[in-house]
């Protein structure tokens, strides 16, 4: 996930070379292609020494992009870009950023496309010896991604539409590489019908919850709210589907993710993280710290949205003025009730127990109306920001 910031950029020169040569077979996928093993799999790999960190523009950035190519290819999908894998786009010192495509076609002939997508560029080294794993943020979004591509190898004969699977490059320098393919039309941008996106589905935002997802985006359309909330309710984990606006509290300016040129380009998406742990862009954020099984059952509720979408013989409508919800202001206030009920387990100061005291007072007024205005969307706003501004201290947290 994006810290919008184009600073501390020591690149190595990137390899322009294509590693992916020859076409490879098509396989038969696995009966259950989503599973917590597989997302163990892609994450340790990629936040292993051997990418150390993957950063934007690096011979390790290049090196994680040509291996997502090729699990893309081994799954028989086709190159999404003029016969190549990759779409290579200019970052900042002169140095190349490489985002990877993967092609899965319907067989009914269409030229729409939804797009599936992910990052798999993270941190980078912190010296010649550290680096940052960035396994959650984002090897999680990239396992969730490759999972998804493999299980509909499986459903092909159901789709209405071709999903093109995106790996996206320089997310962390400022949605880059996922700017450059909106805006060079990689895809007609006229033919993508929807977009999903995964941004670190792997931890634990309150980490006193147990499995939950925030699904963010569907207030852009009613279509894809309605098949988003409806999917949510067949599965034991809380699904929160809040609005986009919650995480900007500047605008638009500040997205998270890379689905913001998408949304500019008035195309449907969703958002689905489990939100920035403590572990957020550091060190810690390792494999260890990341669950599996939460990977898995984010991307089957993934998976079930999409397949609802992309069996659609309609496109999904995009609203130009979405409208803020109640339901995002009680997400809110539980996450605040749950730094005060936990605050002596993870050592919240003073200064913070006030500040969720006078957030949790206002959010209850708030719940009480009945609809929000804008006064009261900026409150959501603040409230998390608090949340973002102590969940370093969440770290001491241990289950009781």
């Amino acid at each position: 996930m994006t810290i919008t910031s184009l600073a501390l950029l020591f690149f190595l020169a990137p390899s322009t070379q294509d590693p992916v040569q020859q076409p490879a077979s098509r396989p038969v996928a696995r009966q259950d292609a989503i599973t917590a093993k597989a997302a163990e799999t892609t994450v340790r790999h990629l936040a292993s020494e051997k990418f150390h960190g993957r950063q934007a523009g690096t011979k390790y950035g290049n090196k994680a992009a040509a291996w997502v190519a090729q699990q893309l290819q081994t799954l028989g999908l086709e190159p999404g870009n003029k016969g190549s894998w990759f779409h290579e786009f200019p970052l900042p010192y002169d140095k190349k950023g490489k985002n990877v495509i993967g092609i899965l076609k319907a067989k009914k002939a269409t030229k729409d496309y939804i797009v599936i997508g992910c990052h798999h560029d993270g941190q980078g080294a912190v010296n010649d010896k550290a680096y940052k794993p960035s396994a959650d943020d984002n090897a999680s979004g990239v396992a969730a991604m490759l999972m998804l591509a493999e299980y509909f190898t499986k459903h092909r004969d159901k789709l209405e539409t071709n999903l093109a699977f995106v790996s996206f490059d320089g997310e962390e320098l400022g949605l880059i590489g996922s700017r450059y393919f909106v805006s060079r039309e990689v895809l007609p941008v006229d033919r993508i019908r929807f977009m999903m996106v995964f941004d670190l589905i792997g931890g634990r935002f309150f980490p006193w919850d147990e499995d939950r997802l925030f699904v963010m985006g569907s207030e852009f359309s009613d279509n894809v709210r309605a098949i988003a909330d409806k999917q949510s309710q067949k599965r034991p984990m809380q699904v929160d589907l809040l609005g986009t606006y919650v995480l900007e509290p500047v605008g638009a300016i500040a997205a998270r993710s890379d689905y913001a040129a998408f949304r500019q380009a008035r195309i449907p998406y969703l958002f689905l993280s489990t939100a920035t742990p403590w572990y957020y862009h550091t060190v810690h954020d390792t494999a260890d710290g990341v669950d599996f099984g939460l990977v898995a059952k984010n991307t089957r509720y993934a998976a079930d949205v999409l397949m609802e979408i992309a069996t659609q013989a309609d496109r999904p409508a995009f609203k130009r003025k979405p409208q803020t919800n109640m339901r995002e202001a009680r997400i809110m206030l539980r996450g605040v009730k749950g730094y005060l009920e936990h605050a002596q387990d993870i050592r919240l100061p003073k200064q913070a127990i006030k500040s969720f005291r006078q957030h949790r007072d206002l959010l209850e007024k708030i719940v009480q109306k009945d609809k929000l205005s804008s006064r009261d969307a900026r409150a959501i706003q603040q409230a998390l920001l608090a949340c973002f501004r102590w969940v370093s201290f969440t770290r001491n947290y241990k289950k009781r």
